[in-house]
């Protein structure tokens, strides 16, 4: 009975601890007279604030116009109501982990496409609109819209530490997939003040993560090929301290691949 007891109590810890290594990210369900968009790209969209909320935001119709809403653990809220009928919904990670951008692209025949936008603040556990704009596919976009740190385009790394971040979000394997090849990576596995280190082929590492990626900070700081991405918001979650890449690509289709990164466990 004794050794029944210790594995079922061993069995609970381990469950428990799976559970935590990973943000859980609320559901967002419709409501009496609310449907799907009919565009084919993604109407929910999953986003982890710099104060560790899990946060689900969703675009769907209801009294013919598109409603964009957030959802947290504990309490839901309508953000934005558009005039469009219907329309692509993209949502925009931003550097500092406190806002992030919402776009509606509707597509008009004979014409230049529309575009609405809006800045949104996570505070509190509350939601606020900072910034709004309207715009034709003819008109620059607002930069505050893709985040509020510009970043040139040859800063591949940072670039790279931005799509890890979203990828992880969203257990998005393809894009978080593209850092990793067949070179050996120096891995540091880090749990309180414990470490082990290990060497494993990229693409084993990536595939040891079995989709629950290491979750990456906000406000990075890069230098040269490496970054630092811990935050205390990712505590409760397996997540990189540290990473570093093999180059800045100058090809738009190379990518910069991970050599050496510290992993921490909760």
């Amino acid at each position: 009975m004794l050794v029944r007891a210790l594995v079922l109590v061993l069995v609970l810890f381990v469950s428990t601890a799976a559970a935590d290594t990973s943000p859980t990210f609320p559901d967002a369900k419709l409501g009496d007279g609310e449907t799907e968009l009919k565009r084919l790209a993604a109407s929910t969209v999953e986003w982890l604030g710099n104060e560790g909320t899990p946060v689900r935001v969703r675009a769907f119709i209801k009294g013919g116009k598109i409603v964009v809403r957030g959802y947290t653990a504990t309490a839901q809220q309508d953000l934005v109501t558009s005039a469009f009928d219907d329309a692509e919904f993209h949502l925009f990670d931003h550097e500092n982990g406190k806002t992030f951008g919402i776009q509606l692209h509707k597509y008009v025949d004979g014409k230049p496409d529309l575009y609405e936008g809006w800045s949104v603040e996570l505070k509190g556990g509350k939601f606020k609109v900072v910034k709004k704009a309207k715009f034709n596919g003819k008109q620059p976009t607002p930069s505050w819209l893709y985040d509020n740190v510009n970043v040139s385009f040859d800063r591949r790394i940072v670039h790279g530490i931005k799509v890890l971040r979203w990828g992880a979000h969203r257990k998005d394997s393809n894009a978080y997939g593209k850092y990793w090849d067949g070179e050996k990576v120096k891995v540091t596995w880090r749990t309180g003040d414990k470490t082990r280190d290990e060497e494993i082929v990229g693409t084993d590492l990536f595939n040891k993560f079995g989709g629950e990626f290491p979750q990456v900070g906000h406000n990075a700081k890069c230098t040269k090929l490496c970054c630092t991405t811990d935050s205390k918001e990712l505590a409760p979650f397996v997540h990189i301290a540290k990473v570093c890449f093999d180059a800045e690509p100058k090809d738009i289709n190379v990518f910069p691949h991970v050599r050496t990164i510290e992993l921490v466990q909760p």
